[in-house]
């Protein structure tokens, strides 16, 4: 007898683990994320690049817009930014931070603004 695809692989049942009893007391802290506010967002942010200064606000605990002034952005693309600001957040984006919407400057760029 020929065996195929379908005869020895059984189909995946049961991909959200909300609905499926085998997984139904493995909740990870994560999916009930705790709200944030903005001055712990700011303060990580401040710690994990030095020199920085970060303004965040955000009323409903998960959605923020932070501007960010750091040296170590200078000669960086945008998206290189970001990926520094997300890193001193870490695990906490995607998770009890729903969405950060930000604004990267150097010190120069930050300068006709003020």
């Amino acid at each position: 007898m020929a065996y195929s695809y379908f005869n020895v692989i059984s189909p995946r049942v049961g991909f959200n683990k909300r609905q499926n009893p085998r997984f139904a007391d493995s909740s990870s802290p994560m999916d009930h994320p705790l709200p944030m506010d903005s001055a712990s967002i700011q303060a990580m942010i401040e710690n994990g690049l030095p020199g920085a200064q970060a303004e965040v606000s955000g009323a409903d605990g998960v959605h923020f817009e932070a501007t960010v002034v750091a040296s170590q952005f200078a000669g960086k693309l945008p998206l290189a930014r970001h990926r520094l600001v997300y890193a001193t957040l870490g695990e906490l984006m995607g998770g009890a931070i729903h969405a950060l919407a930000l604004k990267t400057l150097t010190p120069e760029e930050a300068a006709p603004r003020r």
